[in-house]
């Protein structure tokens, strides 16, 4: 059965050398800001910055969230990323699954 209660992603993107990334991630989750986050290593990206094709090794990161933690969350995820112009988008889904749902009640 869905449910059309309001969970959002934030999808960001990482270098892959971020060595606090983990950390945040945790302390995210501690502190009850996020329900879950899916780490995606291996991402190669292709973008222009300062006029020059540039490739990197990245990391997506999805947050799973409630929505009205969304402005909170992103903005904790600002303040802490190391890119000077992060990639941060905000995803509201139409509907989840009841049984997650109720999981997502316990977690935060």
């Amino acid at each position: 059965m869905w449910n059309l209660k309001k969970l959002s992603l934030l999808y960001v993107v990482y270098p892959k050398k971020d060595r606090k990334l983990k950390a945040f991630i945790t302390s995210l989750l501690k502190d009850g800001h996020i329900i879950c986050a899916n780490i995606f290593n291996g991402m190669e990206s292709q973008y222009i910055w300062e006029n020059k094709i540039e490739t990197s090794q990245e990391i997506v990161v999805i947050y799973k969230i409630k929505s009205e933690m969304a402005a909170k969350v992103s903005v904790l995820v600002e303040k802490s990323h190391p890119y000077k112009v992060p990639f941060i988008a905000l995803i509201d889904l139409k509907s989840v699954k009841k049984r997650y749902l109720n999981y997502a009640k316990l977690t935060t």
